[in-house]
């Protein structure tokens, strides 16, 4: 199942000094673990090795979220997630950077440097999962860790030609994280293989005291993976052929045919136009509204570095400005403006209930959704794009009715690929990876 990336004839020691010294200008690695705590332990992750980012607690080092004011944050404890790793042998490598408070989905927008996308550098790695993104792609690790509010780790992962998971919400312990939006924020990663990506769920997922929102799920998803069910799948062709790059739209209609041929159905699927539309506004009026109130303690006085002043007030004004990047003084600003004004936050929740319920409906008449992870294959480095298009942002609807989504390649080539991406109902995470393994079968 795993290919075991480190080199037999390097310690991990040496091998994760390697990884360093040769992409040290990249800024993906932001620490290095003490490796000597973690190998040569019994587990079903024995010497798997890993990166997990950098919003996840741990006992050793710091967790800095990607922001200059976290810096010197030293948790005393572990995350949930990175507990059960370790407990399970696998072996940490690095701390991967992240758009700041992971609050960005290019990878340009982290207090510690812009992370490049090492399979086409003129192109954005994507985020806020950068650093985790960036070094599956270099396959520096076995997996990576990371966490996803709306895309940040099933865009990021159409970007590198990988697996990009996204569980139902609840299904593991989001203990230990610093998130961008609970209600949204699901922990995620990327693997190599929807196999990998059912054995981490199987290990990570369960009940947690720290976490009264986790669930238990005790299915044995790495064991029930192969099936001869046929699916129903809702299918999006209005918005396929209006993508501008039509190498995806032409790789979607094969494998759209590949699946009818193989004996799936695949039916026309449509929200209300009005509704999609407004989805991008629903999004930054929620998850920023969220972020304002989950980052109110990020003033100096508890966490970081401390600015100069003569009060709370003018303390608290000066450690932001002089440590947060624009982006997320930009997005802080937007928070605090639809957190005034809270007839704007209630009607966007309004909205997004509108949103889960047809989503929702949709699911009840089939097992599964597929459509373009991306509408185009990667936003170039100095922030431009050819895509306008309402799929840049609609993956966010998983997020919001808590749906296991993931992002699968559907080609073979040296540079950026075609990638879909499959959602199914909540809780429903057997049959998403299931269909996830088919179609990953016809790319093999």
């Amino acid at each position: 199942m795993w290919n075991f990336v480190k080199p037999k004839n390097l310690t991990f020691s040496e091998y994760q000094e390697q990884i360093s010294n040769q992409y040290k200008d990249d800024n993906a690695i932001l620490a290095l673990f003490d490796t000597s705590k973690y190998e040569n332990k019994e587990g079903r992750l024995a010497n798997v090795t890993f990166t997990i980012k950098d919003n996840y607690a741990t006992e050793e080092g710091v967790t800095t979220s990607g922001s200059r004011l976290l810096k010197n944050f030293k948790p005393q404890y572990n995350s949930t997630v990175f507990q059960k790793l370790i407990d399970e042998g696998a072996v940490p490598l690095f701390k991967a950077n992240l758009d700041e408070l992971a609050m960005g989905g290019t990878g340009t927008t982290s207090g510690f440097g812009i992370v490049p996308n090492p399979i086409d550098r003129t192109k954005q790695v994507g985020g806020s999962s950068s650093g985790s993104a960036f070094l599956q792609a270099i396959d520096a690790v076995d997996f990576s860790i990371g966490s996803d509010t709306g895309d940040s780790v099933r865009k990021p992962a159409a970007y590198i030609n990988r697996i990009g998971f996204k569980p139902s919400w609840g299904l593991i312990s989001r203990y230990g994280i610093s998130e961008f939006a609970a209600s949204l924020d699901t922990v995620s990663y990327f693997t190599n293989t929807v196999e990998q990506a059912a054995l981490l769920l199987e290990i990570l997922q369960g009940k947690d005291e720290q976490d009264l929102t986790a669930n238990e799920d005790n299915t044995k998803f790495s064991e029930e993976l192969n099936t001869n069910k046929k699916y129903k799948i809702g299918y999006w062709p209005n918005l396929v052929s209006n993508l501008k790059d039509k190498t995806i739209e032409t790789d979607i209609t094969l494998l759209a045919d590949k699946l009818k041929a193989d004996g799936h159905e695949l039916l026309e699927m449509k929200l209300h136009d009005d509704l999609f539309d407004a989805m991008l506004a629903v999004y930054r009026i929620v998850a920023l509204t969220e972020a304002i109130s989950i980052n109110s303690n990020l003033t100096g006085f508890l966490f970081g570095e401390s600015g100069k002043g003569k009060d709370f007030n003018e303390q608290s004004i000066n450690t932001r400005s002089e440590n947060f990047e624009y982006e997320v003084k930009k997005r802080m600003l937007w928070g605090a403006y639809s957190a005034y004004e809270s007839d704007l936050y209630k009607r966007a929740l309004d909205i997004k209930e509108q949103l889960i319920i047809e989503v929702n409906e949709v699911f009840e008449r089939m097992d599964a959704i597929l459509l373009p992870s991306t509408p185009i294959k990667g936003n170039n480095m100095d922030g431009t794009s050819s895509s306008e298009s309402p799929l840049d942002d609609y993956l966010w609807m998983f997020n919001a009715n808590g749906s296991p989504s993931i992002t699968v390649p559907i080609t073979s080539t040296t540079v950026i690929n075609t990638s879909v991406n499959i959602a199914t109902a909540k809780g429903q995470d057997l049959e998403c990876l299931r269909l996830a393994k088919i179609v990953e079968g016809y790319n093999e």
